[in-house]
C-alpha cells in the first residue's frame, strides 16, 4: 500500500503561523508540537513534571502505542515552558484535540489571508509534527535518530519525510547514521 506524503510547512511558514495564534495558550501548544514533534494528544498532556530543565530534556509519556520517549528540549521552547505557572502534575495547555484543531485552523486561515503565497491545503494540528520531523530529517541527517525522536515504529514511516516537495528531495543514501553523535 502506498502511503500519502505528509503535509508540512517550512520553518519560515511555521514562524508566520506562530504570529497568527489566536492566544498565548495556543501559541504555546504550537511551540510544544513543533519543537518536540509531538502529536496533539502528547502536546496537550505535557506537564512540568515531564520536563528536565537541568538536562534540557522533555519526556513524552504514553505516546502513540503507549510508548514513552525522551526528546531534547530546544532553548526556545525551554524559555516558554520555564515561565509558565502550572502545577507539576497539570498540563501546560489544557484543551481538547478538537478545540486545538479549530483554533489552529483559525491561525492558518489568518496566515493565508495575510500572505497570498502561503501554501494552501487541508490543515490540521498534525502539520506541526510533520514540519518538525521534516526539519529533523534535513538537519540531523541520521534517519534512525529521527525515527527514535519521532517515535515511529517503522523506519519506512520516517523515510516518507525524505520524499517531500519535488525539488527538495533528500537522498536517503546520504543520511549518515554517525552524523548526529
Amino acid at each position: 500500500m502506498i502511503k500519502k506524503l505528509p503535509k508540512y510547512l517550512s520553518n519560515q511558514e511555521i514562524q508566520e503561523l506562530f504570529i497568527f495564534a489566536p492566544s498565548e495558550k495556543i501559541r504555546l501548544l504550537m511551540y510544544i508540537q513543533f519543537f518536540l514533534g509531538a502529536r496533539i494528544n502528547e502536546a496537550v498532556n505535557l506537564k512540568p513534571a515531564d520536563i528536565s530543565f537541568k538536562n534540557n530534556q522533555a519526556m513524552i509519556i504514553d505516546g502513540k502505542g503507549g510508548k514513552d520517549r525522551i526528546l531534547p528540549l530546544p532553548a526556545r521552547l525551554k524559555e516558554k515552558l520555564y515561565n509558565q505557572k502550572v502545577a507539576a502534575t497539570k498540563p501546560y495547555v489544557k484543551m481538547t484535540r478538537q478545540n486545538a484543531n479549530r483554533l489552529y485552523k483559525a491561525a492558518y486561515a489568518a496566515a493565508v489571508e495575510n500572505n497570498k503565497e502561503y501554501p494552501i491545503f487541508e490543515f490540521s494540528s498534525h502539520v506541526f509534527r510533520h514540519s518538525a520531523i521534516r526539519f529533523w530529517v534535513e538537519t540531523i541527517k541520521d534517519i534512525n535518530k529521527v525515527q527514535l525522536l519521532a517515535g515511529h515504529s517503522k523506519l519506512e514511516t520516517t523515510e516518507l519525510y525524505t520524499r517531500l516537495r519535488p525539488g527538495h528531495d533528500i537522498d536517503i543514501r546520504e543520511l549518515n547514521s554517525s552524523s548526529f553523535r
